[in-house]
């Protein structure tokens, strides 16, 4: 298993970021770990937040977008594991969820982390379960950078 390295630790403007994080069903063997991280991070820097799950990565944009629309959120963080098959499957739902995600992103004002692994291998898929605490310490960032144009 990959260990995480060490972030610059900063100090929250807000105490009352909420996040939703959406996990997929699907490879949860690396997605709970990417969980976990995540939480970790949440955890250490006060944030509450909500988790759902939805089977697959494909669904993961429509949850978040679902999500969005209750305005009860300032972020989002997107937990996959896709791994490379013999079919283009991969190609597919990488690209499609990806771009969903930044449009989202950038048509409803909020930020999402990518926490979305798209590994060949599941050696590769255990080396990047960390990827949850890297996407929401991405997203603390950004909604720290920005706050002060928020509207």
């Amino acid at each position: 298993m990959a260990e995480r390295k060490e972030k610059e630790t900063f100090t929250l403007s807000r105490t009352d970021y909420h996040i939703g994080i959406v996990q997929s069903e699907f490879n949860r063997e690396f997605t709970d770990r990417q969980l976990q991280t995540a939480i970790e991070c949440l955890d250490e820097y006060g944030v509450a937040y909500e988790v759902i799950t939805v089977p697959g990565a494909y669904e993961i944009p429509y949850a978040v977008d679902q999500m969005a629309r209750s305005g009860a959120f300032d972020g989002f963080v997107a937990l996959g594991c896709l791994i490379k098959g013999e079919t283009i499957h991969f190609e597919v739902i990488s690209y499609s969820v990806g771009d969903a995600l930044q449009r989202m992103s950038i048509e409803k004002g909020i930020p999402v982390g990518f926490g979305i692994i798209t590994a060949s291998t599941k050696e590769q898929a255990v080396a990047r379960t960390v990827i949850g605490y890297d996407a929401v310490y991405a997203i603390l960032q950004s909604l720290e950078s920005t706050e002060k144009f928020r509207i």
